[in-house]
């Protein structure tokens, strides 16, 4: 009012959305009555209705998208927090990227991990473990086991394994 304006924002969400939208034009210099001036141009130009989202992309040729709003408990909120200033980031957007692996995982898998939509070529007949002291005394055991078995069991003559 006080720089000669008739027409103002209608309502608090115009208004700081003006603020914000013209903050981010400049961080050195008040540019809220240039940009308000340009709003009302454009719109009386184009004979659009002012809204939120009009303003922000008039001024900044962006619009963000709209939030939701989630309830979670207190202490995982608060172990977020705790997380994302480790990160140097704010709550919000370290829960968005966590949503979003979650959501869209396609983009989680390194170099060692195989994914269902991009399968590697494997030969059926060999297949390669680390020879771990368990998986080495896994694999003496189901060969003693082999050995026991065709020592014991099977017959010398041949045509005996043939049953009718």
């Amino acid at each position: 009012m006080l720089e000669g304006f008739t027409e103002l924002p209608d309502n608090v969400s115009q208004a700081m959305r003006l603020a914000s939208s013209a903050r981010q034009v400049s961080e050195e210099a008040d540019e809220t009555t240039s940009c308000w001036q340009e709003v009302l141009d454009n719109a009386k130009n184009l004979s659009q209705p002012i809204t939120a989202s009009y303003i922000e992309n008039t001024i900044t040729g962006e619009t963000t998208t709209p939030l939701a709003t989630a309830k979670i408990p207190r202490d995982v909120w608060d172990k977020l927090k705790d997380r994302a200033r480790e990160q140097g980031v704010k709550p919000e957007k370290l829960l968005e990227e966590i949503l979003g692996d979650y959501l869209d995982p396609k983009d989680n898998y390194g170099p060692d991990t195989e994914t269902a939509a991009e399968p590697e070529s494997v030969d059926s007949s060999k297949v390669c473990l680390p020879k771990t002291p368990e998986i080495k005394a896994w694999e003496e055991d189901l060969e003693a086991l082999v050995q026991e078995r065709y020592t014991v069991d099977t017959p010398r003559d041949k045509s005996a394994w043939i049953r009718d």
